[in-house]
Order: structure tokens, then C-alpha cells, then sequence
């Protein structure tokens, strides 16, 4: 008999654990469908380490330079790296470089935030219950400061699922299932009525898209995925047209870039969804995990695979020069113990 695997079980290939050696880099994902925020970092022997921390519902993730944004199911966070807590943390003493610790708390209620973005000191998301990017701030649920020019009101109706960001100097780039202004219009016809706008001048830049997803700026380069098709797209937003990188029979969601690399999110869709049913059938067959592709050849390179517990991934995002990562979760009473003020910390001891 077999004996069950234990949770978050993965296979990977030997080029997915040397890229993160030679990189120097973790890898951090969330999955709102397991509950969990996990961190992926080299270990010894070519090996990787997982770290998975509890969360309800994370989606969207941001990291800048010391500093992490995590959107979870009616709140965003953000913490900040105190690396002097390592030294002393209970659990394992100087076993981690880095230590994101809560700092504040933003309870929004439940907009189903998608993808959000640390941005000259203030938090943009997007508001997809309520078809808008939104500011999060300590006076109200949220801000909006940009809706499509079709969405006539922002009321909670999640008309054109509106879900993907890039910020790139002034201009912001957007992704939305569709054109619709009523409830729920972008499930009718998901695999063709994609768009890319760009914000500041309410400009359509693409149009008859499967699926966008994970607008990125590389490089000053503007990339995208098409879940549906499962392509990578290098986008040209001057011409308005796109040319594809790689062709990847899943989908994906999920991107994150280094070096001439692209780290792009695999999902296993739900036979439940209706919305998932429309997927061409390989786009079912291949576990949810992280794939590589080198952005030379556009050629798969690497790759980690799930066998159990992780199905669906929403957010890819690295930490460059970071191996071992850590975050302290509000979900626990141990980040209550933290104290830290004037690059020195403490641990609090949990009698006092």
C-alpha cells in the first residue's frame, strides 16, 4: 500500500532548483484556492524548500525592494523585511534572511481584490467586485481613482472582471474578460472578448483576448498572458499588436520576470467551473505548478509540478537576492510577539 503524500508534495526538474541557485532568488505564489502564500527557495544539494503560511483567500501579491503587499479575501497588508528578527527567532534561530513582518492593515471588505501594486507609497488595486483601480487607504473600503470608460457606476457588480495591472511610470496598463456593463456579461463569450487598456487614455489596446491575465512590465518591455490559449505575448501598446513568446498548453496565470527569464503560474482548471469547461482540452491535462521559460528562445526550460494540495495559483512574484524568506501571518498570535524600532528587534516572551 502507498503510503498518502504529505501536503504540497511537488516534483521538479533539476533546471528549476539550479536556476534558483544560480539566480539567487525565491519564488513566492499564492494560491486562494488552497488558502496559502508559499515561498519556494534553493536549498542544498540543488534541492528547493517550500515555505506555505496560511491566509484566507490571497490573490494579489506585491513586492518592492523591502516591502510586500498581500490582497487576501476583505483585507491587503503590508509588511516590511526586518532581517534583524532572524537572529532571534524562536523557531529557527538565523535560519532565514529575510522576515516580513505585518505592519499594517487595510480591512476593505469583501471587493475581490486581483492584482495590486505598491506605488509611490500608496497601494492600487484592482477592485473587480466593483470594476474600478482602486486606492486603499485608512479612511474607507477604497478609493476608486480609474474605472473603464464602458462601466457606467461602480456598484458591486463584477460586469468585465476586470483583474490585471502594470504600472510603468505614469501609465497603467489593464486587463478585463470583456467590454460588458451588466452583472457578470464577461462569462458569455470568456475565450474572445479579452481586452488590454491603457488607463490614462482610456485607449482599447487589444481586444478579442482569451482569458488575459498578469499584465507585467520587464525591461520596459510590456508582457501578458493569454489563459485561454496559453500564450505568453510580448505586447507592442505603440502599435497596438503582440507578438507570442511561447506557446504553453495550460493555464497559466501567474507571471513574474529575471534575467532573461519569465516564471509564469500553471492552474489545473475545475471540471466544476462552467467557466473552465470552455478550455481546450490540454489546458486540463498538466498539474498546477510554475513553469520557466527563457525569453531568447521562448522555450520551456524548467519546471515544478504539484501533486497534491495546490490546483489553482493566481499570483507569481520573485525575490531577488533573497534564499530564505519568511513571513510572519496575522493568522497567528506569533507576529504579536515582534518588536522592532530603530534597526534593532525583539521577541516578546508569550508569559509576559
Amino acid at each position: 500500500m502507498s503510503q498518502p503524500l504529505n501536503p504540497f508534495t511537488c516534483t521538479y526538474s533539476d533546471s528549476f532548483s539550479s536556476l534558483l541557485h544560480q539566480l539567487k532568488c525565491s519564488l513566492a505564489i499564492t494560491t486562494y484556492q488552497a488558502g496559502k502564500l508559499i515561498f519556494i527557495s534553493p536549498a542544498a544539494g540543488n534541492k528547493i524548500m517550500q515555505l506555505p503560511r496560511t491566509f484566507q483567500r490571497p490573490m494579489g501579491l506585491s513586492i518592492n525592494q523591502n516591502q510586500l503587499a498581500l490582497a487576501t479575501r476583505s483585507a491587503v497588508t503590508l509588511y516590511t523585511n526586518e532581517p534583524t528578527l532572524n537572529v532571534h527567532y524562536q523557531e529557527k534561530p538565523t535560519g532565514y534572511d529575510a522576515m516580513f513582518a505585518p505592519r499594517v492593515t487595510y480591512h476593505t471588505g469583501p471587493v475581490d481584490l486581483h492584482d495590486i501594486h505598491i506605488h509611490e507609497n500608496h497601494l492600487l488595486a484592482v477592485n473587480t467586485a466593483f470594476n474600478c483601480i482602486s486606492t486603499i487607504t485608512p479612511q474607507e473600503s477604497f478609493t476608486p481613482v480609474w474605472k473603464p470608460n464602458f462601466i457606467t457606476e461602480i456598484i458591486p457588480e463584477d460586469r468585465c472582471h476586470l483583474n490585471g495591472l502594470a504600472v510603468h511610470n505614469k501609465d497603467w496598463y489593464v486587463t478585463a474578460f470583456n467590454r460588458g456593463n451588466s452583472s457578470g456579461s464577461w462569462r458569455s463569450d470568456i475565450l474572445n472578448t479579452g481586452v488590454l487598456m491603457h488607463a490614462q487614455s482610456d485607449a482599447i489596446i487589444l481586444e478579442n483576448l482569451s482569458i488575459p491575465h498578469s499584465p507585467r512590465i520587464f525591461k520596459d518591455n510590456l508582457y501578458l498572458l493569454l489563459s485561454g490559449k496559453g500564450e505568453l505575448i510580448q505586447v507592442n501598446p505603440h502599435n497596438k499588436t503582440y507578438t507570442v513568446i511561447s506557446h504553453i498548453p495550460a493555464f497559466i496565470r501567474g507571471l513574474a520576470f529575471i534575467s532573461h527569464y519569465a516564471f509564469i503560474g500553471i492552474s489545473r482548471p475545475r471540471k466544476s467551473s462552467s467557466t473552465f469547461s470552455k478550455l481546450a482540452e490540454p489546458a486540463h491535462q498538466r498539474n498546477a505548478g510554475i513553469i520557466v521559460v527563457d525569453l531568447n528562445t521562448g522555450n520551456e526550460i524548467a519546471s515544478l509540478s504539484y501533486l497534491n494540495s495546490v490546483d489553482e495559483i493566481y499570483d507569481v512574484q520573485l525575490l531577488p537576492e533573497i534564499i530564505r524568506p519568511n513571513i510572519l501571518s496575522p493568522e497567528k498570535p506569533e507576529h504579536q510577539m515582534a518588536v522592532v524600532s530603530g534597526g534593532r528587534s525583539w521577541w516578546a516572551s508569550e508569559k509576559e
